[in-house]
């Protein structure tokens, strides 16, 4: 896969504690495809804005902070998994 992308957070949220932290954001996303292959059948690669969610969780090692879990996904105005 070959794009380039863009993104603004926003509705940033976190919890954290003495060794672990989550931070959760919305983020207006832009992406163009740059490959020289067709794209993906996908969506969003023609720099059109969308929303998507992210989710990060860190974990304290050795007095540092460390990234031990990501989750992206495109957001959606549908119920989410779990009823949250």
């Amino acid at each position: 896969m070959c794009s380039r992308a863009n993104w603004t957070p926003f509705d940033i949220g976190g919890v954290v504690s003495d060794d672990m932290a989550v931070v959760w954001c919305h983020r207006r996303t832009r992406r163009n495809w740059t490959g020289k292959e067709p794209p993906p059948k996908d969506i969003h690669y023609s720099g059109d804005e969308f929303i998507t969610r992210s989710t990060m969780v860190f974990r304290k090692e050795d007095g540092d902070w460390r990234v031990v879990h990501t989750h992206f996904s495109e957001a959606s105005a549908g119920p989410r998994p779990g009823g949250a």
